[in-house]
Formats: structure tokens, C-alpha cells, sequence
């Protein structure tokens, strides 16, 4: 499996948007976004630094090590998946209010 540098996350961003947006068989568990963004992780810390220096990803970060806080590898990879999840809740959104305009 290919390992993430951190001018590679926008890539990792729309394939774990794809693998979330994809049909779910029974029993397959949501967790495997966040085991998909830890094992193409290759530099934590740098992804760590970024979202610290990001003005709109530094809360999502703040939010995420108010829990219990991990390794970096984990806490990039949850930082990942809520980053995900928040570009998913945002798109439908738009998707709704667009909806509502037609």
C-alpha cells in the first residue's frame, strides 16, 4: 500500500470521500475510512502541523485531541476521517439547499 506524504492528502481526502460515498454491504464497518487514512499515513506529524496551522482545520484538530489522544499516526488518521466527514456534511448541505432554490 502507497504511504501518505502531506502533499498527498488531498488525494487521500477523495479516495476515503469515494469509499465513504460507496454502497455499505452489510457488516462492513465505518472504521475502515479511519484504518484506510492510517495505513497511507506516512508522515504524521507533518499532517499534524499543517491542521494546527490551518485556520479552518486547527478546530477540527482542537476537537479531536479534547479526547483521548493517541499516537500521531492515529490522531493524524482521525483528524483525516472528520476532515472527510465534515467535506461530506457540507456537500449535503449545498446539495439540500439547492434543492430548495430549484
Amino acid at each position: 500500500m502507497e504511504k501518505l506524504e502531506p502533499q498527498q492528502l488531498p488525494g487521500l481526502i477523495r479516495d476515503l470521500q469515494a469509499e465513504r460515498r460507496a454502497p455499505r454491504p452489510a457488516g462492513r464497518p465505518q472504521g475502515e475510512l479511519h484504518e484506510m487514512a492510517r495505513r497511507r499515513i506516512e508522515a504524521p506529524l507533518e499532517i499534524l502541523d499543517w491542521a494546527m496551522r490551518d485556520r479552518r482545520w486547527s478546530f477540527t484538530l482542537a476537537e479531536i485531541m479534547a479526547g483521548a489522544v493517541g499516537r500521531p499516526r492515529e490522531l493524524a488518521a482521525r483528524l483525516i476521517v472528520a476532515i472527510v466527514d465534515e467535506l461530506e456534511e457540507e456537500d449535503e448541505l449545498l446539495a439540500a439547499e439547492a434543492g430548495a432554490t430549484t
